[in-house]
């Protein structure tokens, strides 16, 4: 059973009953809000998680090469599973390259994804299309003793 949503006053009346007396507060802040649906931040959530993981989707592939790479230099090939050695090492060498091609790709679009990750996006994304309404109507450079 979903419980309602409660309503905050920030106001100004609000803030000054909320604090002592005496006590000093600044009103330069911005209190932006952003009102919109779940849908739209399951969206925007969905395609921020998409960016993400592709920027740190170049790190299984380098991996992967540094493995076969060094499988590579180190390792003395021999007649196995009825396979040459040199067929071994050939085998080991085409995974190196696919590794290391693969590796090129997703830093590409890790590269390509990076300006997508930041929260300055993520909070554009949200507010794209929205109509900006002043929340009060008192001067931001007003220091206030309550």
């Amino acid at each position: 059973m979903k419980t309602p949503l409660q309503t905050i006053d920030i106001s100004n009346e609000a803030i000054k009953e909320s604090t002592k007396e005496g006590m000093h507060y600044d009103d330069r802040l911005s209190r932006d809000f952003i009102t919109t649906t779940i849908d739209k931040v399951s969206l925007v959530l969905i395609d921020h998680q998409k960016n993400f993981i592709a920027k740190n989707g170049w790190l299984t592939p380098f991996a992967l090469f540094l493995s076969i790479l060094t499988t590579l230099i180190t390792a003395e090939f021999q007649k196995s599973f009825g396979l040459e050695a040199s067929i071994w090492k050939a085998i080991y060498f085409i995974g190196a390259i696919f590794s290391a091609c693969w590796t090129v790709y997703k830093g590409y679009q890790g590269y390509i994804s990076r300006k997508y990750c930041t929260v300055e996006y993520f909070i554009n994304e949200l507010t794209k299309g929205a109509k900006k309404k002043p929340l009060c109507s008192t001067s931001f450079n007003e220091k206030k003793i309550i």
